[in-house]
């Protein structure tokens, strides 16, 4: 195979990870808005009917009914509570910003510190790099 034809595929098959990528990402975003989607839907849809057709029966159970009824709801609110939180949390790369960096330095000029201006200048000569940026 020649040099061109490795590096084609090669290039080929970096291009499909990153669209592979960039599908599992969106995917992963709609499937967390799905989840949220549904758990409000299945809020709306499923608990008033519960109430009012299951729960008087539970009640009927006296102190037991009671205790029953209160882990089915403590039961649905974590349930919901779990599916809310993994929903937003894939969700959640939408709206994440790049932080801007800091500076933390301060730029310093000879008139500050000859003596130390002079020792960077002569380091940065010494040792082959550039000479810090100056304004």
């Amino acid at each position: 195979m020649s040099h061109t034809k490795k590096i084609t595929s090669l290039s080929l098959l970096v291009l499909a990870q990153v669209v592979l990528f960039v599908l599992v990402y969106l995917a992963t975003i709609a499937l967390g808005a799905g989840l949220v989607y549904l758990a409000f839907h299945a809020s709306i849809w499923l608990i008033p009917p519960f109430f009012e057709n299951v729960a008087p029966e539970i009640m009927r159970l006296g102190k037991l009914g009671i205790l029953l009824l209160v882990g089915i709801i403590v039961g649905i609110v974590g349930l919901w509570t779990f599916i809310v939180a993994v929903g937003v949390y894939l969700v959640k790369p939408l709206f994440i910003f790049p932080k801007r960096e800091k500076s933390y330095g301060k730029e310093m000029q000879r008139e500050d510190s000859p003596k130390l201006y002079d020792m960077i200048m002569e380091t940065a000569k010494a040792v082959g790099v550039r000479k810090p940026k100056q304004s």
